[in-house]
């Protein structure tokens, strides 16, 4: 690999961070549990490996490498583990019918913000990451179309960590 091509640096993080997803496995009786357990996987990842996700996702540079399409295309694949949670949770009716595409893509830009806020300190006090996380993934669920009970009761296993 040359010093200005750093695609075997993102495969590999792009594949860890794929194989945590995947650890979550699916939860055929509650997909929008599963698509919790996704949140908080991610989030996990975005703290345990921080140098690895700001590279991921343009938080920080690799000797001024800028990503191209290619490059995140591999971000885009990652996008199918919480793609097939949304589309569970469509034919079990807990979300309407809608752009599953988009739903993650949504579910994305939060998670995103909210990691890279958490992963740089700006998410301290007394609020822990249950009160943001939890919160924004019921409000996420209950926007596609899930019951604010239903959203909650998926959403309980979480901890406050």
């Amino acid at each position: 690999m040359s010093t200005t091509d750093h695609t075997g640096v993102l495969r590999e993080g792009f594949a860890r961070f794929l194989e945590r997803l995947r650890e979550v496995g699916e939860d055929e009786d509650d997909p929008v549990a599963e698509l919790f357990a996704l949140c908080r996987a991610y989030r996990e990842f975005a703290l345990a490996e921080p140098d690895v996700y700001a590279v991921l996702f343009g938080g920080s540079g690799l000797s001024g490498f800028q990503p191209g399409v290619a490059h995140r295309e591999m971000g885009l694949y990652v996008l199918r583990v919480p793609n097939g949670a949304i589309q569970r949770a469509v034919a079990a009716g807990r979300f309407r019918p809608a752009d599953e595409g988009l739903l993650v893509r949504r579910l994305w830009c939060l998670l995103h913000g909210m990691a890279e806020l958490e992963r740089t300190g700006y998410l301290p006090g007394r609020y822990g990451h249950r009160a943001f996380l939890d919160a924004a993934v019921r409000d996420f669920a209950v926007g596609a179309g899930d019951t604010f009970e239903a959203a909650t009761a998926s959403g309980a296993f979480l901890e406050d960590t």
